[in-house]
């Protein structure tokens, strides 16, 4: 019998600045494969409701990986209202700490936005098939 590789990423404590409310957030330390074929960092928030992993176009290029030329205007429901929200389809490719020798691709849409400091997000799509992901309720020593 094969024994699953286990990779453990503790959650840290997620405080909202408007309210002060805490809570906790899961985030990846993911190596995506760039232009030139090296692989950079790239912190990646894992959203559970999320289908397909997200990224804006400005931190890819910042990044310098590769988003794709095709672009698609995606309508979406948020808390707000209804939104349009134009997407350049694509994959990653990335390694995963803790497991070594081995790169997946996933799916990924590039959202157009110049903002660079909005996290990517790390949906189902393609990661399920690859990984499951437990919230068990641990945490880093730093949240509450």
């Amino acid at each position: 019998m094969v024994r699953p590789t286990v990779v453990e990423f503790p959650l840290q404590e997620a405080r909202l600045a408007s309210t002060g409310e805490v809570s906790v957030k899961a985030l990846v330390p993911l190596a995506i494969r760039n232009q030139f074929g090296r692989f950079q960092p790239v912190e990646f928030l894992v959203d559970p409701g999320s289908a397909i992993s997200t990224m804006s176009v400005a931190r890819a290029q910042k990044e310098r990986i590769v988003v794709p030329d095709r672009a698609v205007d995606i309508p979406g429901h948020t808390a707000v209202g209804r939104i349009i929200q134009r997407r350049r389809p694509g994959t990653i490719r990335v390694l995963v700490p803790g497991i070594s020798g081995r790169e997946f691709v996933w799916p990924c849409h590039f959202i157009e936005s110049q903002d660079i400091t909005t996290s990517a997000a790390l949906g189902l799509a393609g990661v399920l098939d690859d990984f499951r992901i437990i919230f068990d309720g641990r945490y880093s020593l730093q949240a509450r």
